[in-house]
């Protein structure tokens, strides 16, 4: 049970850690254009 929501917790953090990094090369493009 517990290595499953170890599991579930890293891919929660990956998927914010993605959209976190969209967000960012998203402001950077808008800045530099």
């Amino acid at each position: 049970a517990t290595e499953s929501k170890i599991r579930a917790a890293c891919r929660q953090l990956q998927d914010q850690g993605k959209a976190l990094v969209r967000s960012a090369i998203a402001t950077l493009a808008g800045v530099s254009v």
